[in-house]
């Protein structure tokens, strides 16, 4: 999979709260809100014509995103991701918290 990342262009993109945007679109999936954080810088390859996007983040291949117009599943099942990945930073932090 690092091959694709060198032979194929990479575009650079952000990370947001609704997902990834390119071309118009919002891209997300389960995967993304598992090992992604807003705000992190992301590089996006499209070998599908806009049907999915890899998603690499120091050459490393992260997940694949959809676009959310295209799988209305996919859109529910990130929110509840969302939800889990924010109730999860919430524990952390009362952790850290108390340690320190």
């Amino acid at each position: 999979m690092g091959e694709a990342l060198q032979k194929t262009p990479t575009i650079e993109r952000k990370v947001t709260k609704s997902g990834i945007y390119y071309n118009g679109a919002i891209y997300g999936s389960y995967e993304l809100w598992e090992h992604l954080m807003v705000g992190d810088e992301v590089q996006i390859v499209d070998e599908s014509n806009g049907d999915f996007l890899h998603v690499f983040m120091d050459g490393k291949l992260i997940c694949e995103v959809y676009e959310f117009k295209r799988t209305r599943i996919a859109k529910l099942d990130d929110k509840t991701a969302r939800e889990r990945f924010r109730k999860l930073q919430l524990s952390i932090n009362r952790k850290w918290q108390s340690i320190y």
